[in-house]
C-alpha cells in the first residue's frame, strides 16, 4: 500500500514539476527596459512580433498625447495651437515605421515557392535595415523617451529589441 502511495506522490510531484517548468518557459513576449534572452521567433511569428510592437508604440504615443493635452489642457491660444500641432508629429514615426514589413514577412513566412519567398524575404530584409536606420537617426524618438510628462514611452528599446529579433527571424 505504501509503495502505491508514493508512486501517487512521485506524479503528482511530475505533473507539479511539469506545471512548473512549463510557468518557467512562458517568458513575458516584450518587457521595455529588460532583455531577456528568448529563443529567436520563427519567420511564421516574425510578423505578428513586428504588429505586436506597432501596437506597443501606438499605445505609448497615445499616453504621451493624452498626457501632454492633460497638462496642457488650461493653456489657451497659440501656444495651445502650437503644442497641438507637435504632437501630430508624433505619427510620423508609425507612419515611417508602417505595415509593409508586416505584409512582406506574411508573403515570405507563407509562400510555397522557393523563388516567391526569397523575393519576399529580400524585400522583408530591405524594409527592416530601412526602420533600423530610421529608429538610429531619428531624434524625435529619444526626445519622446525623455519627455518630462511623466509617461515611460521606452520607444528605442521596444524599436531596438524588436527590430533584433525581426532580424534573428528572417536571418
Amino acid at each position: 500500500d505504501g509503495a502505491d502511495g508514493g508512486d501517487e506522490q512521485s506524479a503528482d510531484d511530475k505533473r507539479g514539476d511539469d506545471s512548473k517548468r512549463a510557468q518557467a518557459d512562458q517568458v513575458p513576449k516584450f518587457v521595455p527596459g529588460v532583455e531577456i534572452k528568448t529563443p529567436a521567433p520563427t519567420l511564421a511569428q516574425a510578423p505578428q512580433l513586428w504588429k505586436g510592437t506597432r501596437e506597443l508604440l501606438k499605445t505609448s504615443i497615445d499616453a504621451l498625447r493624452d498626457a501632454v493635452k492633460s497638462q496642457l489642457a488650461d493653456e489657451g491660444g497659440a501656444f495651445a495651437d502650437e503644442v497641438g500641432d507637435n504632437l501630430q508629429k508624433l505619427d510620423r514615426i508609425l507612419g515611417k515605421l508602417d505595415k509593409r514589413l508586416i505584409n512582406s514577412l506574411t508573403s515570405a513566412a507563407e509562400t510555397e515557392d522557393p523563388a516567391s519567398r526569397a523575393a519576399s524575404m529580400k524585400e522583408s530584409k530591405a524594409i527592416l535595415a530601412d526602420y533600423i536606420r530610421y529608429v538610429r537617426s531619428e531624434p524625435l524618438i529619444e526626445h519622446l523617451d525623455s519627455n518630462p510628462f511623466g509617461v515611460k514611452t521606452n520607444l528605442k528599446v521596444t524599436l531596438s529589441n524588436s527590430l533584433s529579433q525581426v532580424a534573428k527571424a528572417i536571418g
